[in-house]
């Protein structure tokens, strides 16, 4: 049996299913039964209290309201990380570069 990989979402610990499953909910909404990508890791889910079924529906599947919090607060930190990390490679002109004069740019120099 192959081992499973184990995520760390804010304060939980949970499978690549589970983190599956969260990230459809939380982009996605509601969803059936047959809609979700995996039925073990909605159980794992429910087990931590992040999701549930629908008391008036039990094939719909929904985020409870901690779980609704947690993924938009995970899934916000995620895009932000990956918004520092793409800055990082933005080359920005320092006060070193030809194109500035006297630490101010120099808008005649040539563009780059």
């Amino acid at each position: 049996m192959p081992e499973k990989n184990v995520n760390q979402i804010r304060a939980y610990t949970m499978s690549d299913d589970a983190l599956a499953v969260f990230t459809a909910l939380y982009n996605k909404g509601p969803l059936s039964n047959a809609d979700l990508p995996n039925k073990p890791g909605m159980r794992e889910l429910i087990s931590l209290n992040l999701a549930k079924k629908d008391p008036k529906d039990e094939e719909r599947n929904l985020l409870t309201k901690l779980g609704s919090h947690e993924a938009a607060v995970y899934f916000t930190e995620q895009a932000v990380r990956k918004q520092q990390e793409e800055s990082k490679t933005v080359d920005v002109p320092t006060a070193e570069d030809e194109s500035f004069e006297d630490g101010e740019p120099n808008h005649e120099a040539e563009p780059a």
